[in-house]
């Protein structure tokens, strides 16, 4: 896999061959995979990241 990455302050190019098993990649929108910091990782590490969902963030309540 060779992989071009967008991180906000500049461009990574990523290079990773696996031995055995396949990437699982995310559908092309916009001509573009979009991938979190979390999900890139899982990815490069070999790891079925679809299986993994991000946990809700309890937003923080107002003190008055």
């Amino acid at each position: 896999m060779k992989l071009l990455a967008w991180d906000g302050s500049g461009m990574v190019l990523v290079t990773k061959w696996l031995h055995e098993g396949h990437f699982t990649w995310p559908p092309i929108r916009d001509g573009a995979v979009h991938l979190s910091a979390t999900q890139l990782a899982m990815l490069v590490d070999g790891l079925e990241w679809t299986r993994v969902s991000p946990k809700p963030v309890k937003q923080p309540a107002v003190v008055g």
